[in-house]
C-alpha cells in the first residue's frame, strides 16, 4: 500500500473537509469558509485547467440537497399540493438550512417541518382575519402527515391483523377485569382544521378542497398496517392519554370523570359505547386481566 505524502491530511480530515464544503447551509462558498477555518487552505483539490473548484464541488452539494428535498417532498405531499412546488421548495430549503440533518436515519429529517412552518408563519396581528386560518392550514397538514408516517413506523398492537375482544355483559367491567391500553403507534394532534378529506384527496391523486376551519383532535393509528385517521372528542383524547399502560376500565372512567366533571357512571357508559369503535380503528387494545 502506498503511503500518503508527508504532511498530507488524514482520510478522516479529508472526509470532514468535504462534508463541511458540501453540506454547510449557504452553499459551497459558505462551506469552504468553514472548512478553511477548521483546516486552513486546502491543497488537496485537483482542478483541471479551465475548471473551477467551487463549480465542481457544487455538483456534489446540489446532489446532496436534492436528495434531502426529495425526502421532504415524499413525507409531505399534502403540504406540497396546497402550496405548489415552488413555494413548497422555498419552505423546505429554508427548513433544511435552519435544521441540517443530524440523525443517521432520513426518517428523522422532516420531524421538525411543521414547527418550522409555525415559526415562519406571520403573526395573527399583522394578517387580515379572513386569512389567518388559511395560513394555519399548511401547519395542520404537516402535523397530520408527520403523525401518519410516525404511526406507520412505530410498534403496533400485538393483534394488529384484526383480532378483537368480544366484550359482553357488565359484570366484568364492574369487577375491574377489563383493561384498556393505547396502541404504541397512536398519535393525536390538535389542529385548526379537519384535514382528513384533504389528505384522502391527495392520496387518490385528486384536487383537494380547502377544509373549513374548526378545532379538530386528529387521532392517527393503523389497522392491518394501513393508516387510520379519526376525529376524537376532548374526553376521548383524555382517555387515550391515560392508558399508555394497561388501565382497568372502571379506573379509567374515574380519571375521565375527574378531568371532565362528568359523573363516573356516565363516563363508564360513554367509554363502554366508544371503546369497541376505538379498538376497531386500532387506537386501543382491550384485554381481560393484565
Amino acid at each position: 500500500m502506498t503511503s500518503p505524502p508527508e504532511g498530507a491530511p488524514s482520510l478522516s480530515a479529508l472526509q470532514d473537509w468535504l462534508r463541511l464544503a458540501v453540506t454547510t447551509p449557504g452553499g459551497v462558498p459558505a462551506g469552504l469558509c468553514r472548512a478553511r477555518e477548521r483546516y486552513g487552505e486546502a491543497r488537496t483539490i485537483r482542478v483541471p485547467e479551465g475548471a473551477d473548484a467551487v463549480e465542481r464541488l457544487s455538483i456534489y452539494a446540489r446532489g446532496y440537497l436534492d436528495r434531502l428535498l426529495a425526502c421532504i417532498r415524499a413525507d409531505y405531499p399534502a403540504v406540497r399540493a396546497l402550496l405548489g412546488d415552488a413555494l413548497f421548495e422555498r419552505f423546505a430549503t429554508g427548513y433544511l438550512a435552519s435544521r441540517p440533518p443530524r440523525h443517521h436515519s432520513l426518517f428523522m429529517l422532516g420531524e421538525g417541518f411543521a414547527d418550522h412552518l409555525e415559526r415562519t408563519r406571520p403573526p395573527d396581528e399583522v394578517m387580515p382575519e379572513d386569512r389567518r386560518s388559511l395560513l394555519r392550514l399548511p401547519i395542520d397538514l404537516a402535523r397530520a402527515e408527520r403523525a401518519r408516517i410516525e404511526a406507520l413506523r412505530a410498534p403496533g398492537l400485538p393483534d394488529e391483523d384484526g383480532a378483537r375482544l368480544d366484550v359482553t355483559g357488565f359484570s366484568p367491567l364492574l369487577r375491574d377485569e377489563l383493561y384498556v391500553v393505547a396502541a404504541p403507534c397512536l398519535r393525536v394532534a390538535a389542529l385548526g382544521h379537519d384535514v382528513r378529506g384533504f389528505l384522502s384527496a391527495v392520496d387518490r391523486g385528486e384536487a383537494p378542497a380547502v377544509p373549513e376551519a374548526r378545532p379538530s383532535l386528529l387521532a392517527v393509528s393503523r389497522v392491518a398496517y394501513r393508516p387510520v385517521l379519526a376525529d376524537v372528542a376532548p374526553w376521548q383524547r383524555r382517555a387515550l392519554a391515560s392508558c399508555g399502560s394497561p388501565r382497568p376500565l372502571v379506573a379509567l372512567a374515574g380519571e375521565v370523570a375527574a378531568a371532565t366533571g362528568e359523573d363516573r357512571s356516565a363516563a363508564l357508559v360513554d367509554l363502554l359505547l366508544w371503546l369497541p369503535t376505538a379498538e376497531g380503528l386500532g387506537m386501543v387494545s382491550l384485554t381481560r386481566g393484565r
